[in-house]
């Protein structure tokens, strides 16, 4: 965390299942693959007293952005014509997933406009979203090479936040809400 308190990797399918605090791994538990954190490391929650605060994630002077900050982020690269069809106005909709998707490593996808479509022509934004796949609350792998799952820092209640997806075989990044 933010303090230098250590957030503890976690391998084993059954333990992750069962925290209620802050942990990260490696997908597929391979170092050389991208770490992952589940909701309680992002939401900062490092032990199990409640009179004890949170942790602050993000190093000094960054954040977990919050929903209404994820929008406003979609929203300037709309009207600054990042969707892959170029327009401009939001109300039209969202088509953002190629500009914030990294150029390699997707699965590929026919599907004009997605990210897993001509590749080489992600990232316009640098935002770079790698398809790291994640890890599902009963500790398994999933969807890797397909999905870039992003935590935002706005829980819906004691069991959902929301993420937003970048899909390969998508054109828009999908804002749901998912279990811890």
């Amino acid at each position: 965390y933010r303090d230098g308190t250590i957030i503890p990797q976690v391998t084993d399918a059954t333990e992750w299942s069962n925290l209620t605090t802050g942990a990260w791994c490696y997908i597929d538990n391979d170092s050389t693959k991208s770490r992952v954190y589940n909701w309680f490391a992002i939401a900062g929650i490092h032990d199990n007293d409640v009179n004890t605060p949170n942790k602050e994630f993000a190093p000094e002077n960054w954040e977990v952005p919050s929903d209404a900050k994820w929008t406003m982020l979609e929203n300037f690269l709309i009207t600054n014509g990042y969707n892959y069809n170029g327009n401009t106005d939001i109300e039209a909709g969202e088509f953002l997933a190629k500009a914030m998707a990294s150029t390699e490593g997707w699965n590929a996808s026919n599907n004009s406009g997605s990210i897993g479509n001509q590749q080489l022509t992600n990232n316009t934004s640098g935002f770079n979203a790698l398809p790291t796949g994640f890890r599902e609350p009963d500790g398994t792998f999933n969807s890797i090479g397909q999905t870039s799952s992003i935590w935002t820092s706005s829980a819906v209640d004691s069991e959902k936040s929301i993420n937003r997806d970048l899909w390969f075989q998508r054109s828009y990044i999908q804002n749901y809400n998912t279990f811890l």
